[in-house]
């Protein structure tokens, strides 16, 4: 760029002030600003430029007439002067990239190259746009390159970056309302309302004012309950690159507790059994930090000591209270169950009567049962009682060593019971005994049992069985033909042979009773003297009800005196043998008989 001043006067020399002065150049590459400027003092002003080196022809016209001489001008490489509207700027940390400042002054046609004094704070594009990369102070320049038009140039402006506010916002609640050991631990949570912060999360610390109260992880923002009390927090945002820092508070709030005093059972059903007693528990388990106390409404029921200790137990129901006492950390509150304590039945011992051979004895010291209802008769009596101590059912057994032999359940009544077992032919030879459970509250599994003692069951002398009656006949058939009964032995050899026959009679009257195993009986003659002979009548007969039985076997095989004559005549024993179980006895009587008359006797 040049200047031009055109000075124009007259003919006489004088300067022409107020003209219109122009000025033409023979080349388009030169350019020349329009219209002059008037200093009014005969001279005009203005600038000039080229795009082109060169020598310019121009020809100045005042008012319309040309001078009187042309002006022949060199131009050179031009200077140009680059200038942005403002040499300083200021702007706030962002991630959206700034357009920048528009270069002036550039030539036409040039294109300027831009560049950063530090490219860690902010970076530029081949057009001038900027983007910020962090808080601080940068040089942004643009350049030309020289050519045969213009020279070389350049322009800056300085950039001032100031971190941005990072706009911290909490999202959960700013005032924490809490009761201790409520199992919550909040966490303090957090956001950014502006998204560059948001997007790049400055780091956060959490602290408190008073750990006495609470703690909190100063990185994760999560609390710890210390102690009932108040507290503030406070949530900073640390200062980075591109933000601020910034910080907000939150009011914790941490009151008393509330323990919940529940039972799984509201009726508890215990034994007095103060060893296997155990104090029901809350479902859910009693904070460390609470002071509790229990108490009892029936101490005569359960006595118990302010931690949960039972002194004593007696049958009956008594209200437990568990109480939560206030303290620092909770507040009053209780729970309570009814606790049911139950006793084994009260039980006596049984009486017990054995029938021995039809006849019912007291505290017998063996059981001899002969008929089959010769039975056991026990009395059990039920002393009754409260809900807590009376059986629920009663079961007799007849019992040998651990086998059960019989037995029979019963409900509980009011008064005694009398129960019957009968005899039973697999019971001799054991030693039996009775045994009485009462059976109380089911499930704690409370009973009481009495047992009586031992007693034998055998087999009774035979011989003791009463009604048994024994006698015989006497007969003296002929040999040949034994249907033949005479009156007397034979009176001569003109008569037919004869025998004498004892027949033994045995009879049982038992009326309408049943033997519990077979009686059997068995015949023999023995001490036989006179003219009577000993006889083994091998007979085995047996008796399980009222009967009566004969040998009626006339052969001389069983004769007491074979051929028998008028004269002849004797004594001995009829025994019969009686074999009830492994018990034998015998039954022996004398007797005489008379060949001559044919009579007999027991003697």
């Amino acid at each position: 760029m040049m200047t031009l001043i055109v000075k124009a006067v007259d003919d006489f020399n004088n300067p022409i002030i107020g003209g219109k002065v122009t000025i033409e150049s023979n080349s388009p590459n030169f350019m020349i600003g329009s219209p002059l400027i008037d200093n009014n003092d005969g001279s005009y002003q203005t600038t000039a430029t080229s795009n082109k080196q060169g020598i310019y022809t121009l020809t100045a016209k005042v008012n319309g007439k040309p001078l009187s001489k042309n002006l022949r001008v060199k131009s050179g490489a031009a200077n140009p002067v680059l200038r942005f509207d403002n040499a300083q700027r200021s702007l706030v940390y962002s991630s959206t990239v700034d357009k920048g400042q528009i270069v002036k002054g550039l030539p036409t046609g040039a294109v300027a190259t831009w560049e950063s004094s530090n490219t860690s704070i902010a970076t530029v594009n081949s057009v001038g746009a900027v983007k910020l990369l962090k808080a601080g102070n940068v040089k942004i320049t643009a350049r030309i390159q020289g050519n045969g038009v213009y020279n070389s140039a350049s322009a800056s402006y300085e950039l001032n970056i100031d971190k941005a506010e990072p706009n911290l916002n909490i999202t959960s609640p700013a005032i924490i309302n809490a009761k201790w050991d409520d199992g919550i631990n909040p966490v303090i949570t957090s956001s950014f309302d502006n998204s560059d912060a948001s997007s790049s999360n400055p780091p956060l610390k959490y602290a408190i004012n008073n750990t006495r109260v609470a703690t909190i992880d100063i990185n994760s923002g999560r609390l710890t309950q210390v102690k009932p009390g108040t507290a503030t927090i406070t949530v900073k945002s640390e200062e980075t690159d591109q933000f601020k820092a910034d910080s907000k508070v939150v009011s914790y709030n941490l009151g008393r507790g509330r323990f919940d005093v529940q039972f799984a059972k509201s009726n508890h059903e215990v034994s007095d059994n103060i060893s296997q007693f155990k104090i029901q528990s809350p479902i859910k388990p009693i904070p460390t930090k609470a002071h509790y106390t229990w108490s009892s409404g029936a101490k005569g029921v359960v006595n118990i000591t302010p931690k949960g200790t039972v002194n004593s137990l007696s049958n009956g129901e008594a209200e437990l209270t568990l109480t939560i006492d206030t303290n620092d950390y909770f507040e009053q509150s209780s729970g309570s169950y009814t606790a049911e304590v139950y006793s084994s039945p009260n039980l006596l011992e049984p009486t017990v009567t054995y029938r021995n051979n039809g006849v019912d004895e007291l505290a017998a010291t063996q059981w001899l049962p002969v008929y089959t209802d010769d039975d056991i008769k026990v009395i059990v009596v039920n002393t009754g009682g409260s809900k807590y101590t009376k059986a629920s059912q009663l079961s007799v057994a007849l019992k040998s060593g651990s086998t059960v032999l019989d037995s029979q359940e019963l409900s509980p009544t009011s008064s005694s019971t009398v129960i019957n077992f009968k005899p039973n032919s697999h019971y001799y030879t054991k030693d039996v005994y009775i045994e009485v459970t009462a059976l109380g509250n089911q499930t704690l599994h409370l009973a009481s049992q009495k047992s009586t003692r031992h007693v034998p069951v055998r087999y009774i002398d035979p011989t003791k069985i009463r009604n048994i009656n024994y006698s015989f006949e006497f007969l003296i058939p002929d040999t040949r033909d034994a249907s033949v009964t005479n009156s007397r032995c034979q009176p001569s050899h003109f008569n037919s042979t004869r025998h004498a026959l004892i027949q033994p009679k045995t009879s049982l009257n038992i009326g309408g009773k049943e033997l519990i195993i077979p009686l059997y009986i068995s015949h023999k003659i023995i001490n036989a003297n006179g003219d009577s002979r000993n006889v083994d009548f091998s007979n085995n007969h047996f008796f399980t009800k009222s009967g009566s039985y004969q040998f009626d076997n006339r052969s001389t095989s069983y004769a007491i005196k074979e051929e028998c004559w008028n004269d002849h005549n004797g004594e001995a024993t009829l025994q019969t043998m009686l074999t009830f179980g492994d018990a034998t006895g015998y039954d022996r009587f004398r007797f005489k008989w008379d060949g001559s008359n044919g009579s007999s006797s027991k003697i």
